[in-house]
């Protein structure tokens, strides 16, 4: 249900809004502003009367709800107003075109920041949004950044792809580039310079964050970052933004933490992540496909020990005691038949799939159309004013109590807490999590309980049941 409601968009980036007028993509600059207090917006989508706004991460990060996603939330339970200032859906088709943009009503719309496009959308949501980078289930990849355990990036190495990237490299450093127009900021996709092979060119970059004279960058089609200074990044040319980027972003599957790792206090101990990067870092790579969700692929990774053997990086993991098998989520298995589905049939069939229908073409006309009459003031000042409702996460958990004597009692979470806002960062996991107070309270009815000064426990599996037990006086096993 909760997946459905965010229309395959990732839980951790995304919030939804609800009540979106007619043609909301015209209002994406306002419905940007509005969350600007937030973080860095990467995309908004519209689909009907909801919006959903997907937060830009720090691809270097391991998987995390963003603070962006929080503080989102938070200004719902704080009853913040977003208002947009709008024009009546009967002014819009009157005044443009004889009505025919009517048909724009129900079309789905991505609005893209960093490429900086407004494009209609399938449908129906797919769960291969990163099917165009997949050519083959099996890939030979070379590890550029291991982020944490099971987690990396990198690039592929086939002639194919070596090919493509050779191109792209001598078209972009063959121009007269031109420095950045505007300071440069967080998440703006630009030229940013790299010395491979004592030969200094530049590549396709992503800015991750600015300090003093200089800019951490990740390289986009390649999964490395570095150090730059701000005079050295160059504005990139429109034509080589509609190129996908070519790094991949990949997840060891079937595969969690261990009770060793997690009893250390972080995500991974020290010593699984040690091991894992003395095992990826810098490596040729065999990787098969198992899923592909929200951009990330979910594979078995193999590397080769002696002449002919192959490793399972997983089973090393899980033989040493830093891993554990694990399921994988109902989105993962979702788009493993899917994949399964697309591979087996002809590749001509592939390629045809991909292929945008007419249909779309005369939506981006008149999507076109429609953005241009609204910016340069053809359908006068906006009349009218949309009250939004959230924004929401169908991520959000509610807390009840532990005793038998309060299970039914409403709990309520002091709006000052850090933990005024809880989203589940892993809603596959059906293990309970704990939140503690050091200070409670129950109203004149005794419907609702207030918690005050919490903390929320880590993630352990049983750990209200050892807890339990710590305290308890007088325990008898079953």
């Amino acid at each position: 249900m909760a997946v459905r409601e965010l229309a395959g968009k990732d839980p951790k980036t995304t919030i939804v809004l609800k009540h979106i007028p007619p043609y909301g993509f015209l209002y994406y600059k306002q419905l940007q502003s509005l969350f600007r207090q937030c973080g860095q917006v990467k995309s908004i989508v519209f689909d009907g009367a909801k919006a959903f706004v997907e937060f830009s991460r720090n691809p270097t990060e391991r998987f995390k709800t963003l603070p962006a996603v929080y503080m989102a939330v938070k200004m719902s339970q704080l009853k913040v107003s977003l208002e947009l200032s709008v024009h009546a859906a009967e002014e819009i088709e009157g005044k443009v075109q004889g009505g025919t943009v009517s048909k724009l009503r129900n079309t789905r719309v991505n609005v893209d920041f960093q490429k900086q496009t407004v494009d209609p959308m399938q449908v129906s949501f797919s769960t291969l949004d990163r099917s165009q980078t997949v050519a083959d289930l099996l890939l030979t990849v070379d590890v550029t950044e291991v982020v944490e355990v099971g987690h990396f990036w990198g690039y592929r190495t086939d002639e194919k792809s070596a090919e493509l990237l050779r191109k792209l490299t001598a078209e972009m450093n063959q121009l007269e580039l031109a420095p950045l127009p505007a300071h440069p900021h967080p998440d703006l996709v630009c030229l940013a310079p790299f010395a491979d092979f004592d030969k200094e060119n530049y590549f396709r970059a992503q800015i991750l964050y600015v300090s003093g004279n200089s800019a951490e960058v990740f390289f986009v089609d390649y999964g490395n970052r570095s150090h730059v200074d701000l005079d050295l990044l160059m504005e990139i040319p429109c034509q080589f933004l509609e190129l996908p980027f070519q790094a991949l972003e990949f997840k060891i599957c079937k595969m969690r933490p261990s009770a060793k790792s997690l009893v250390c206090g972080e995500h991974w101990s020290s010593g699984a992540s040690g091991r894992f990067a003395s095992l990826v870092s810098g490596r040729a790579l065999l990787v098969k496909v198992f899923s592909v969700v929200h951009s990330v692929l979910h594979v078995d990774v193999y590397r080769y020990s002696g002449a002919q053997d192959v490793v399972n990086i997983r089973d090393v993991l899980i033989r040493e005691g830093h891993a554990e098998l694990a399921e994988e989520s109902y989105e993962s298995k979702q788009s493993h038949e899917v994949l399964k589905g697309l591979f087996s049939k002809s590749a001509e069939n592939v390629v045809d799939a991909s292929v945008p229908s007419p249909g779309k073409d005369d939506e981006k006309h008149l999507i076109r159309i429609l953005l241009e009459s609204f910016s340069s003031n053809r359908l006068g000042a906006p009349n009218c004013k949309a009250m939004l409702h959230g924004p929401f996460n169908p991520y959000e958990l509610k807390c009840h109590s532990l005793t038998r004597i309060s299970k039914f009692r409403c709990v309520w979470i002091e709006k000052e807490s850090i933990n005024s806002v809880i989203i589940s960062d892993a809603p596959a996991d059906l293990h309970q999590r704990m939140l503690v107070a050091a200070s409670l309270s129950v109203n004149a009815t005794g419907s609702t309980m207030l918690l005050r000064e919490t903390s929320l426990m880590p993630p352990i599996p049983g750990l209200p049941a050892l807890l339990s037990m710590l305290f308890a006086p007088v325990m008898e096993l079953r």
